[in-house]
């Protein structure tokens, strides 16, 4: 099963990053704030929940939708040191899992 979803970068400021998100074709209602330097640099512990990494700035769409959209920003920036602007991406449930289940992550 594969979902698409479009987000793009909001805002910057320092290490915080905004991005708003949503289904492709649909308006990006979703929005939410991440910390990935901190994240990575373990400031922010690893058995942090989900919900206060990526940290939802409205309650437009769900959870997990913000947090598919995460994994791929939190790739992204862990190779480039910078975060992605925008994209649209089609994700499955096995690349989801992925990340998280090497990380432990729920």
């Amino acid at each position: 099963m594969a979902i698409c979803l479009h987000y793009e970068l909001v805002e910057q400021v320092g290490e915080k990053a905004i991005y708003r998100f949503g289904n492709c074709l649909q308006p990006l209602d979703g929005l939410f704030e991440v910390d990935l330097a901190r994240l990575i640099s373990g400031e922010i512990p690893s058995e942090t929940p989900m919900s206060d990494v990526v940290r939802r700035l409205n309650d437009l769409l769900p959870q997990q939708l913000a947090n598919r959209v995460f994994g791929k920003i939190y790739r992204y920036y862990e190779e480039h040191k910078t975060y992605l602007s925008h994209r649209t991406a089609e994700l499955s449930a096995v690349l989801f899992c992925y990340y998280f289940t090497a990380s432990g992550r729920d």
